[in-house]
């Protein structure tokens, strides 16, 4: 089974909903959603990895609408594993959505990460926490030129450096506090910020 996300019909969009799919040795494939009526058929190629794909919609008339999906077979797998559910693929799929423009979605999916983001979020790469929640959140509030938000969620890495270690994060939320400080055209503070960031990285 694969979960679509985000899939536009005739300009709107649609619910989640699951399908049963046959994908070749080269990622590309076909999915049947019997869930949604007329049981549209859906053209898909997976990236790479192989866990996201790009989507087209067909019927007989041509293409109707375009969109994403996910393999979902790690939750389905590990469904009561906290750092997978609530910490790795709400940070993955928020990601995805940055990718695609898609700010809004990206601090909905993000909800779900919050009471976790300050953990061991293993595999971890040498010592330290990853605080990606934050910085991704960041990242879309500053998509929505909410600068107070971003600013708030670079502050909490830099209060957390201390978790970082040398992860490039601890330097990138420096860059973050210095785009909110743009947005308002406060230029001293975003200079300062600018500074700071460019210390951190000589020091990572």
């Amino acid at each position: 089974m694969i979960e679509i996300h985000s899939v536009t019909n005739n300009g709107r969009s649609s619910a989640n909903f699951t399908g049963n799919y046959t994908v070749g040795a080269d990622g590309r494939g076909t999915l049947t959603a019997p869930s949604l009526s007329g049981s549209p058929v859906f053209a898909f190629a997976f990236d790479s990895v192989g866990n996201t794909a790009s989507v087209i919609e067909f019927d007989i008339s041509g293409q109707r609408g375009t969109g994403f999906m996910i393999r979902d077979e790690v939750a389905r797998s590990f469904p009561l594993n906290t750092v997978i559910n609530g910490y790795w693929l709400p940070t993955i799929r928020a990601a995805i959505e940055l990718s695609r423009s898609n700010p809004a979605a990206a601090l909905q999916i993000l909800r779900s990460a919050i009471p976790h983001e300050l953990g061991y979020p293993n595999p971890q790469v040498g010592v330290g926490r990853f605080l990606y929640p934050p910085y991704l959140r960041g990242q879309a509030y500053l998509a929505l030129h909410r600068r107070n938000e971003a600013a708030q969620e670079s502050q909490k890495i830099i209060d957390h450096r201390s978790l970082l270690e040398n992860c490039p994060l601890s330097a990138l939320a420096h860059l973050g506090s210095a785009r909110a400080y743009g947005l308002a055209f406060e230029t001293n503070k975003q200079s300062q910020c600018l500074r700071r960031f460019l210390r951190a990285v000589e020091e990572c």
